[in-house]
């Protein structure tokens, strides 16, 4: 089970990311604001951060800058739903998320984008560790 951090200023979107990710059998803990997400990140470790580019307080593209200044190597997959969505996710994306996404294409690609992005980001088994291909 992998640990998800959500982040978004809209209270439905980020219900509504948290419950496909919960349906998806992964741990969400859930984010209002990129600043208490920050302070959540210093505090816990999580396998992937999913989060909205525009928010008030700090925007998703700090979030994601945050994370290759500290080297976490955390992956980030960045969402919007606002007009300039296409633009602000490529500029995130080249920024280093991992997965864009548009909002409108969460219910149908959300899942496959967080499997996709855990698998890269999976580390390789601990030398002697069997991996779950082998028998």
């Amino acid at each position: 089970m992998s640990r998800i951090l959500v982040i978004d200023d809209s209270r439905t979107a980020l219900e509504t990311v948290a419950r496909l990710l919960i349906d998806a059998g992964h741990q969400v803990a859930a984010c209002l604001s990129a600043r208490a997400a920050t302070e959540r990140l210093r505090r816990e470790r999580f396998d992937l951060i999913v989060t909205d580019i525009f928010m008030p307080d700090m925007d998703g593209f700090e979030v994601i800058l945050e994370q290759r200044r500290n080297g976490s190597g955390i992956p980030v997959i960045a969402l919007s739903g606002a007009r300039m969505a296409r633009s602000a996710l490529r500029a995130a994306e080249l920024m280093g998320a991992r997965r864009i996404l548009e909002k409108s294409r969460v219910e149908h690609d959300l899942a496959a984008a967080v499997a996709d992005t855990l698998a890269v980001a999976a580390p390789a088994p601990a030398p002697g560790e069997r991996g779950t291909g082998d028998s």
